[in-house]
């Protein structure tokens, strides 16, 4: 039996199910019966399709610091922008306020839901780290293509990495990169809505901020541990 050549263009529906009826056939005739019942291939492609994006969400979920595993939104804003998403709406979100009142947990909150529920492979990283896998490698190679190209991209805590010309460049190529195609970008930052225009100027806040969504978050939750609260 002779495989069909799956990537030649002229390769229709039609010829896939005249191959799927020939591997019932060779079925039946190993098991000594051709009175099989019909295979739903359909519904075969689709749980292949789930569990391969179960799994995928599996890895990336297990990327997400472990303190954030089982977060959820805690501010409805998170809830209503979720929604927006499953409709299609792409938006941007940007997640400001100061240290330690939960931003990062509303961000992976997101992400978590995205990829478990949806099935969409959100990245979470944090910035200082992900201009860190940018630096070329011996090759001379980047990892820019999976931040450009993520479903949805979660740029934690922008603002905390040390700045330069270059590092500058690679938020913009970034931010540019996903404005064009209307991939939405969540942003997490300690800087004011002013702060982060005169750090980082119009070219990269144009692109990350222009008609997006914003949660300023002030007053940390109750659950929030004090830094010095361990009982020994």
């Amino acid at each position: 039996m002779s495989t069909p050549a799956f990537t030649r263009a002229d390769w229709s529906e039609r010829d896939m199910e005249k191959w799927n009826a020939r591997i019932e056939e060779i079925i039946g005739r190993r098991l000594g019966t051709t009175d099989l019942p019909p295979v739903d291939w359909d519904a075969v492609n689709r749980q292949a399709d789930e569990e391969w994006m179960a799994a995928k969400a599996d890895v990336l979920l297990s990327r997400l610091p472990i303190r954030y595993r089982n977060a959820t939104p805690r501010h409805d804003l998170s809830t209503r922008w979720l929604a927006r998403y499953a409709q299609g709406d792409m938006i941007n979100l940007a997640i400001l306020g100061p240290s330690r009142v939960g931003k990062s947990w509303e961000a992976a909150a997101i992400a978590r839901i995205l990829l478990l529920e949806h099935r969409v492979p959100a990245t979470f990283e944090e910035v200082p780290e992900i201009l860190k896998r940018l630096r070329p490698n011996a090759d001379g190679a980047s990892d820019i293509g999976h931040y450009q190209l993520a479903p949805v991209l979660i740029l934690d805590d922008l603002g905390a990495e040390k700045r330069t010309e270059w590092t500058d460049e690679q938020l913009y190529l970034i931010a540019d990169f996903r404005a064009k195609r209307n991939l939405p970008t969540i942003v997490t930052s300690n800087l004011s809505q002013k702060g982060m225009e005169d750090t980082y100027g119009p070219r990269v806040c144009g692109r990350l901020f222009e008609g997006a969504a914003k949660l300023e978050i002030r007053t940390a939750p109750p659950e929030v541990p004090a830094r010095f609260g361990a009982e020994l």
